[in-house]
């Protein structure tokens, strides 16, 4: 059995559906205090593999268009990238430095980032996700998307030599990942990330190119990869490699699992369709307020923490929703306006 490309990979938007609740997850973990193992192992489910798969994505597209022949405009598909990850990241940074301020202002923030800072510390502040921690993808996806030049024609390579490629370039990041700290900006700096998103967009490009051959097998790849991410765990072994390894082979079985359980009209691919908008509205406004109503009443523990998380990912995916049926707003998701015939 052979699912062919369309216009929506459902199982990807499937996938991104289950990511962003991960990333939701990172996020609430600093409002929601867990103790010992219960936060070392929701730590483990949510950040291992969030982040990686919207990197991964984007690879394995990329790489699906160039195998499907579509012609590449590289300066076309750079404006187009420039109005779908930087609008909203300049948009939604000066949106969140004046929430931050007005919280500021109001005593309600222990930390001023803002006030009484000066114009170079504030834009170090939003440059380094210091006030929305999750802004700096976007300038990351876009540095990664900007080299497209050189990575899409290594697309065109048998499947062999691009696993080579990655391995290459993750053992490379491996090593040298400290000495590239040292230079960048201390935070999220968007270029560390795009050089760590690398490795799973290429990935991504491996997995595009081996679609039709590992379909038919992807429930026992599910269990394959399960078993191996528990067992190279559960040693606590150390080892940049072995994290890695771990990581991938984590991201691989819930990649699987939404091959294989994804359907057409799915319910959890629709979600997954709005995961930039719930992206950019979850936080760090709506969860902190969602949080502090939610752990008022229930305290803190696994409950309240899944409570947290699920209640801030409606509420923001059901805002995403209303906002891209309003015409004049879409251009805060970097969506172009809808056509009327």
């Amino acid at each position: 059995m052979n699912r062919q490309p369309t216009e929506r990979l459902e199982y990807l938007d499937s996938l991104r559906a289950v990511a962003m609740l991960m990333v939701v997850g990172i996020h609430a973990l600093s409002y929601v205090t867990l103790d010992g193992t219960v936060r070392e192992v929701t730590a483990f489910i949510v950040k291992s593999a969030a982040v990686p798969i919207f990197f991964l994505c984007d690879g394995f597209l990329l790489a699906t268009q160039r195998a499907a022949g579509r012609p590449f405009d590289y300066g076309r598909y750079m404006r187009r990238s420039a109005w779908r990850l930087l609008v909203p990241w300049a948009v939604f940074s000066l949106i969140y430095t004046g929430s931050r301020a007005v919280l500021e202002l109001a005593g309600l923030s222990s930390m001023q980032l803002v006030l009484g800072q000066s114009p170079l510390s504030i834009l170090r502040a939003i440059y380094a996700s210091a006030i929305a921690q999750q802004l700096y993808f976007l300038l990351s996806l876009f540095l990664i998307r900007s080299f497209s030049f050189a990575t899409r024609p290594l697309f065109g390579l048998s499947w062999g030599l691009q696993l080579l490629v990655f391995l290459a370039f993750t053992v490379g990041f491996q090593f040298s990942e400290d000495s590239i700290k040292s230079i960048c900006v201390e935070g999220l700096d968007p270029v560390l990330h795009a050089l760590w998103g690398g490795q799973f967009y290429l990935a991504g490009a491996v997995l595009a190119r081996l679609h039709q051959r590992l379909f038919p097998w992807a429930r026992y790849l599910v269990l394959a990869f399960f078993v191996m991410s528990v067992a190279l765990w559960l040693p606590q072994w150390g080892g940049r490699l072995i994290r890695m390894t771990i990581q991938l082979s984590y991201i691989l079985c819930l990649y699987f699992s939404a091959l294989a359980l994804t359907s057409k009209r799915s319910a959890i691919a629709r979600v997954g369709q709005q995961s930039m908008g719930i992206y950019l509205l979850h936080a760090p406004v709506l969860l902190k307020l969602v949080a502090l109503a939610v752990c008022a009443v229930l305290g803190h523990h696994l409950g309240s923490f899944a409570a947290v998380v699920l209640a801030t990912y409606l509420v923001a995916w059901g805002a995403a929703l209303l906002i891209t049926k309003i015409d004049r707003l879409r251009f805060l998701f970097g969506l172009p306006r809808q056509r009327t015939g």
